[in-house]
């Protein structure tokens, strides 16, 4: 069957003992056969005969059902979601966190980017569309050849501005009102969101230091982790010993370039991410390139991406 939208599912708060499984790795589920007086359980989808473990046994009655069966969300729905304790979880609880890293150089300001990704951001923030509640934290960065981020308090009537000029040497000046409890401080982070576009309005810069915004927000965000959106659109990225440029050989007639990882920053990056819990999300927005391809080069331990980008031909 189909779940509609009011339809909800069944929620499994007992204490998880372990999975119950044929040798073919298949659940145990609500078609699966208890034979035997409940000692052992035949799989439907591969008609192995299994042996059930101790600790999940339980007696069958006269229609040859487990006596514990509408105790046992798996042996009664075909969805049900499990209320994991913190046997399941490799560290403490933290609240939902969303960071978010824009690009704010000359072609982000042409093309509206930062002005649509500040009200997008607002439209969520106001209508209480971020997932947490009332635990929902977020930060703001934004970057071109500086990077940006912004002290926010509740007893402060406008948001303060920190510019990075050495990130090699970061350190967060306010760790603490950097990263902001949305309901706390609901009204300043919206104030923030609304003023960005007047703020950049004159940008000329027309690279980014990505890179390091990058590594700056994984710095400050790796004692906590969550949600980091990434949104660039400037198609200058300023050279750094991470990155280098390779000729396409089936390309090089329309001289396209692809920048490529120079060593091992990003596979180390990538390895530290996902060991700290952040789940990264990349938007690239390019009006001054005709042709922009994200390649996903996957390594046995690493995915990386390369970006391939064709400057535009001046008529």
């Amino acid at each position: 069957f189909f779940l509609n939208d009011t339809a909800t599912t069944e929620i499994y708060t007992e204490q998880i003992v372990g999975s119950v499984r044929c040798v073919q790795e298949t659940d145990i589920n609500p078609f699966a056969k208890f034979v035997e007086n409940g000692y052992f359980w035949k799989c439907n989808m591969c008609g192995s005969k299994e042996p059930v473990p101790n600790y999940y046994y339980a007696a069958l009655d006269s229609n040859g059902e487990r006596v514990d069966k509408a105790q046992r969300p798996e042996l009664m729905y075909g969805t049900f979601d499990i209320k994991a304790g913190s046997d399941y979880s490799s560290r403490p609880p933290v609240p939902p966190v969303y960071f978010f890293l824009i690009d704010v150089s000359k072609e982000s300001i042409e093309q509206g980017l930062l002005e649509q990704t500040a009200n997008t951001i607002k439209e969520m923030v106001q209508n209480d569309l971020l997932k947490g509640n009332e635990r929902t934290k977020v930060a703001i960065v934004t970057y071109d050849t500086h990077i940006h981020l912004y002290q926010i308090k509740a007893n402060l009537t406008m948001p303060q501005m920190v510019i990075l000029t050495d990130p090699e040497d970061f350190q967060a000046p306010f760790p603490d009102d950097i990263l902001i409890n949305v309901f706390e401080a609901k009204d300043q982070l919206i104030q923030l969101l609304d003023s960005l576009p007047t703020m950049f309005a004159d940008a000329k810069q027309t690279e980014t230091c990505l890179i390091k915004a990058i590594n700056v927000c994984t710095k400050m965000f790796i004692h906590i982790g969550g949600k980091l959106f990434i949104f660039q659109a400037a198609s200058g990225i300023i050279n750094l010993p991470q990155l280098k440029h390779k000729p396409l050989q089936q390309a090089q007639a329309i001289n396209k370039t692809l920048l490529i990882p120079n060593g091992p920053y990003f596979s180390s990056l990538c390895n530290e991410i996902h060991h700290t819990f952040i789940n990264v999300q990349f938007f690239i927005f390019s009006d001054s390139v005709s042709y922009t391809h994200l390649r996903a080069h996957e390594t046995p331990e690493h995915l990386v991406c390369r970006l391939l980008l064709e400057k535009k031909k001046k008529k």
